[in-house]
């Protein structure tokens, strides 16, 4: 994988410090995101929801239960 690829990897920059590997082992500790199948949709949602609130004037709170019905309405 990619992290393979980099291994050996050494930059002036930091005394020839094996970057590739410290980066490399970092990156295996570091968290999985995972993106579900419905994220786009939510956050399409939320977006909207606070678009209304900054150029609509809508209240955030009416703003949130539209959100929350429209995230609902798309994740079924």
């Amino acid at each position: 994988g990619a992290i393979a690829k980099i291994a050996d990897a050494k930059d002036d920059y930091f005394s020839g410090a094996p970057i590739g590997q410290i980066f490399g082992d970092a990156a295996k500790e570091s968290p999985v995101q995972v993106l579900g199948v419905h994220d786009q949709n939510v956050m399409q949602q939320l977006t909207n929801a606070l678009s209304e609130v900054e150029r609509k004037g809508v209240s955030s709170d009416k703003a949130w239960e539209t959100a929350k019905k429209g995230v609902a309405n798309v994740i079924g």
